[in-house]
């Protein structure tokens, strides 16, 4: 009984680094007025941006984060800069929150999306 045990107790420990709080959600334009919610944000991002391909790993370390747990976190890829919910895509990657009134641009390292995402802004 002590082997069984032991071996769960191995197999917890092993599982519990994997234990993610968020998914990345894929967003859609059905999904515009979930952004108006506290909570909610959206990173923008181009399949072919050498800058996005390194920002997003950060944004989903971000959103694995216990802090963060009963967020929203949101992704998309535009390629063609075509408008999001109305708003102007002018560079990619970039992370809105706050129904698209506020946005954080480019590779950013992750204490700055945190800090973006803890402003009241």
């Amino acid at each position: 009984m002590k082997n069984v045990t032991k071996c769960f107790a191995i197999a917890l420990i092993t599982l519990i680094p994997t234990l993610s709080f968020a998914t990345l959600r894929p967003f859609t334009s059905k999904d515009c007025a979930a952004l108006a919610m506290p909570k909610t944000v959206l990173l923008v991002h181009a399949s072919w941006c050498s800058h996005c391909k390194a920002f997003l790993p950060v944004y989903k370390q971000v959103s694995d984060k216990e802090k963060y747990r009963d967020w929203i976190f949101y992704q998309m890829a535009n390629d063609k800069f075509e408008n999001v919910c109305g708003t102007a895509i002018r560079g990619v990657p970039v992370t809105f929150k706050n129904n698209m009134k506020n946005n954080l641009m480019g590779n950013r390292p992750q204490s700055a999306l945190e800090e973006f995402l803890d402003s009241n802004t």
